[in-house]
């Protein structure tokens, strides 16, 4: 049996013009998981998306694992554990929202300097997304961003299921699927999940390559005990 950590990325720069990359606190968030992670035993494989906040994350357990005298296993990068375009989905479908429903343009307006603002509009236009009531060509559907995510985990569990430590740097949706997939949750309750999922946060699976079942959801004790102020959701 191996142990599958899913591991969500540092805090990005929100509100920037490079969102992808890390903040500064996403910076910290890093280095503190990656001294947390560092303190067991060396992981087999680690696995990231190429999203840059994600690599970014990986890198400073890499770093750090060589800065100890290891030698770190190689990167493998793959698109699959990329995170849905929400961007793109706030962008595209948020204005379609509000032309549905112009008591929500006050929202709209301040969504960016707001904080309950932006969540009142993205959740709920992650619902309608999530449910398949807005379909944009150029957007991943709900079903398609499941579907890659499972199929990449599925490769994992048929070549690393058994007796490995495998990192997967990633993001609060490809985690959300992975708890989805351990514990038969319905899309409502996935897309709750990743709600919760705190920035270089742990989330652990035991596996074989047939099976997948939760050991613990959402880590982050080492990031309460660092620092105040290091516990983020977005």
């Amino acid at each position: 049996m191996s142990t599958l950590f899913f591991i969500r990325h540092g805090q990005a720069s929100f509100g920037r013009s490079n969102y992808d990359r890390l903040s500064e606190r996403g910076y910290e968030q890093a280095r503190v998981l990656a001294g947390h992670l560092a303190g067991g035993r060396p992981f087999d494989r680690i696995y990231t998306g190429t999203l840059q906040r994600q690599t970014e994350t990986a890198r400073a357990l890499t770093d750090l694992y060589q800065d100890k005298g290891l030698v770190p296993p190689e990167l493998r990068r793959s698109e699959a554990f990329n995170e849905y375009e929400s961007e793109a989905v706030c962008r595209t479908l948020i204005p379609r929202l509000v032309k549905e429903n112009p008591d929500l343009e006050p929202l709209a307006a301040a969504m960016f300097e707001d904080n309950r603002a932006f969540q009142t509009l993205f959740e709920t236009v992650m619902q309608r997304w999530v449910a398949g009531e807005y379909r944009t060509p150029g957007i991943e559907p709900w079903g398609r961003f499941k579907a890659r995510v499972n199929n990449a985990l599925d490769d994992i569990l048929a070549e690393d299921g058994r007796g490995r430590r495998v990192a997967v740097f990633t993001s609060g949706g490809p985690v959300s699927v992975a708890v989805q997939r351990a514990l038969a949750l319905s899309e409502e309750a996935c897309l709750q999940i990743s709600w919760q999922v705190v920035n270089a946060s742990v989330t652990r699976f035991k596996c074989t390559p047939d099976r997948i079942m939760l050991a613990t959801f959402n880590e982050h004790g080492y990031l309460e005990a660092a620092a105040d102020g290091l516990v983020t959701y977005r």
